[in-house]
């Protein structure tokens, strides 16, 4: 993804949640 920025991923992945794989499969 473009312009993704990494702290977006890190509260996805304190959040515990299951989008954090999903995003990482997006990136």
């Amino acid at each position: 993804m473009q312009g993704y920025d990494p702290s977006i991923k890190i509260q996805l992945r304190m959040l515990g949640s299951a989008e954090v794989h999903h995003q990482d499969a997006v990136t």
